[in-house]
């Protein structure tokens, strides 16, 4: 892994830490964004099972994807293991009011970015790695809604 994929990951890093750091309230907005979360979720699944990093990589919040290519990423995801994704259905969302009000900086460009909302979503996915039996399992992910927008942050 080059210096600049490190980096890129110290970044996605750094951002879930600070989103995890601000709390666990759990609290809904006062208008659900359910739909449009529930729809960014089946575009998150669907890219990761064909490959398309592109569209993955325009699904990550704009404070972490500014100072990674789509190249950086899908070496940062696929670097530690040859798992598949062979499905992914949203389990639940679970929304986090301490989002709200944010403002994350972004080094690489100087563009800050304020949070609306966050939500924390689990996932029930099938996954196989090289040969073996495909196996079940929960994942949960940190999104932020910024400008009316999900975004996804990264996995715990």
């Amino acid at each position: 892994m080059n210096s600049s994929s490190r980096s890129s990951l110290v970044a996605i890093s750094i951002a879930m830490a600070l989103l995890a750091s601000v709390g666990d309230g759990l609290a809904e907005p006062k208008i659900s964004f359910k739909p449009q979360l529930k729809a960014r979720v089946r575009e998150l699944g669907s890219a990761y099972m064909k490959g398309d990093w592109l569209a993955l990589l325009k699904l990550v919040a704009p404070f972490v994807r500014e100072c990674t290519t789509a190249e950086e990423l899908r070496e940062g995801w696929t670097s530690d293991s040859s798992m598949k994704l062979l499905s992914l259905r949203l389990k639940g969302i679970q929304y986090d009011s301490l989002y709200v009000g944010e403002t994350l900086h972004v080094d690489c460009t100087g563009l800050d970015y304020k949070v609306e909302a966050g939500a924390i979503t689990v996932v029930t996915q099938v996954t196989q790695h090289g040969d073996a039996e495909p196996s079940r399992g929960d994942n949960y992910f940190n999104w932020v809604l910024i400008d009316g927008i999900w975004f996804l942050v990264g996995s715990d």
